[in-house]
């Protein structure tokens, strides 16, 4: 049979030792998968006695050629007959029919010591192939003490990886890269439309086309990676949304509300909780100082664990934490958690010094007020001069802002699956996988399997 494969020069070998009726041993040239397995019915190592039946197997051979399958038999004395038949997947590629030991090709009369039983030619394997040999016994004993094969493998052809990716339009389009040589790998590419959509930008190549839209970022190649194909192969092109983030500025009018409250010198923190101990904690906040001396809120949200309703009435000022009703009050010196006014004035870029107990020291007037101690995140009252120029509370009026930020999505498909109609070139085993429904399945001929390779109906 002429092969249309490559093969090695060099020949390999693998030879499968009868240890007792139900096993082997393995050796030589062996790929990772191969395997074996022995069964004699007569359960007496590899003795076959007439009417019983030996088969040995050997599993899981690579893509290639076997150029040669030779038995280490033997028989008794005087006697011996049986018949042999050698499968390779699902052809047959050498038979003896029933008939004397002593007559079998290359076989000079019957033997108590083992000899070769040769069979030769060229036969193609599949990658995954089995060989077989399967020994029937009709008179006295036949005896298989050792099976091997020799076998070439197949040269790999390069592979082709076929990117699956859309244009700005939402067509789905093609294009190919090769390796060079069979195991050199590809170089990753950029997609040749970076953005699509409303607000799409590629992040990556998929194995699988994602067609939902997920919320956790899944499994990427990066374009510029070395990536090691294993046979022909579709990537598909992945993209992320861009979320609109709108920064939240600071107030500075100061009317009764829903706020934030930040403070901090090299780091700001949102006012969070409510009082505990005689303080509140604090949260790490990124702030952004804009034209004016206005201060944004970066991320555009504000968590409902930060959130206080501020009622001004003239100089002064309540604060209620939202989510328990709870106020962020005081007593004569502390913070406490019952209502109470705080008297205010605008300070420095539009921050609040809220105070409560002033009272005059040498002249000079003292208050308790609302200060962060930056050393320990939180939020306490302190005692402090009044009149200076500092930076004490900055408020943000948050009731239109959202409590957390928009997730960024991940898909293959941003313009709905049904819109993006695959029409991509085959690879060489037909068969293509995408998540449907979150759930892995196969595409062939048309046809969906699961996993398992059952049909999934329409």
């Amino acid at each position: 049979m002429l092969l249309c494969v490559s093969l090695r020069v060099s020949a390999l070998e693998v030879t499968a030792v009868v240890t007792s009726y139900n096993s082997l041993e393995l050796k030589g040239d062996l790929t990772y998968s191969m395997d074996a397995t022995f069964n004699n019915s007569n359960h007496s190592k590899g003795n076959i006695t007439a009417g019983n039946e030996a088969v040995l197997t050997i599993m899981h051979l690579p893509e290639g050629a076997v150029t040669k399958v030779e038995l280490g038999m033997k028989s008794n004395a005087k006697s011996g007959a049986g018949e042999v038949l050698v499968m390779l997947g699902n052809k047959q590629i050498a038979k003896i029919e029933d008939s004397n030991f002593c007559d079998w090709p290359g076989v000079e009369g019957y033997s108590t010591t083992v000899v070769p039983v040769v069979f030769e030619g060229n036969w193609k394997m599949e990658e995954y192939d089995d060989l077989s040999v399967d020994i029937k016994a009709s008179v006295n004993t036949l005896t298989l003490e050792t099976v091997s094969v020799t076998y070439m493998t197949a040269q790999p052809a390069p592979s082709v990886v076929t990117l699956s990716w859309l244009d700005a339009n939402g067509s789905r389009k093609t294009s190919e890269v090769a390796e060079s040589s069979a195991g050199q790998g590809v170089t990753l590419p950029q997609c040749k439309v970076m953005e699509v959509g409303d607000g799409w930008t590629f992040a990556g190549w998929s194995k699988v086309k994602i067609t939902e839209e997920y919320t956790s970022k899944p499994s990427l190649l990066k374009d510029g990676e070395k990536f090691y194909p294993q046979a022909d192969v579709t990537l598909y092109a992945v993209y992320q949304d861009n979320p609109q983030v709108t920064p939240i500025p600071q107030a500075t009018t100061f009317e009764s509300g829903e706020y934030a409250i930040a403070a901090g010198i090299s780091d700001y923190h949102l006012m969070t909780g409510e009082v505990t101990d005689k303080i509140v904690g604090g949260s790490p906040v990124e702030l952004e100082k804009g034209e004016n001396d206005i201060y944004y809120l970066s991320k555009g949200f504000v968590s409902e664990y930060s959130r206080y309703h501020l009622e001004f009435d003239g100089d002064t000022v309540t604060i209620q934490y939202i989510l328990t009703g709870s106020y962020v009050g005081h007593n004569s010196s502390t913070l406490t958690d019952k209502k109470a006014k705080w008297g205010w004035r605008e300070t420095k870029n539009h921050s609040l010094e809220l105070s409560f107990g002033r009272y005059e020291k040498d002249g000079v007037p003292m208050a308790r007020v609302l200060w962060f101690d930056e050393p320990n995140k939180l939020f306490e009252a302190t005692t402090m001069k009044l009149g200076y120029d500092f930076e004490y509370m900055l408020l943000f009026e948050v009731s239109n802002a959202p409590t957390a930020s928009e997730k960024r999505k991940w898909t293959s498909c941003p313009f709905g699956e049904e819109q993006a109609v695959e029409n991509v070139k085959e690879t060489r085993h037909g068969a293509e996988k995408f998540l449907r429904n979150g759930v892995l399945v196969i595409e062939r001929d048309g046809e969906m399997y699961d996993i398992r390779g059952l049909k999934i109906e329409k």
